[in-house]
């Protein structure tokens, strides 16, 4: 397994093709809705709006950066 730094290098801001960010144990995973949702049935629930307003930051309290 990686180390912890080169797992925060997975996920790097990058503002053209980000648009949800998932934050687990103070760290920030820049995802893609799109995908995140094709990926999780949990992420589809909670990303698919149907007229309400999106969530930008998830937070997982309960899970550890290297479960996600």
């Amino acid at each position: 397994m990686e180390n912890k730094s080169e797992l925060v290098e997975y996920f790097p801001y990058d503002e053209e093709t980000i648009n949800v960010v998932i934050r687990v144990n103070d760290k920030r995973m820049y995802l893609s809705q799109g995908t995140s949702m094709q990926a999780s049935p949990v992420f589809h629930k909670m990303l698919n709006s149907k007229g309400k307003e999106k969530q930008a930051e998830i937070t997982l309290p309960e899970k550890s950066y290297e479960e996600v």
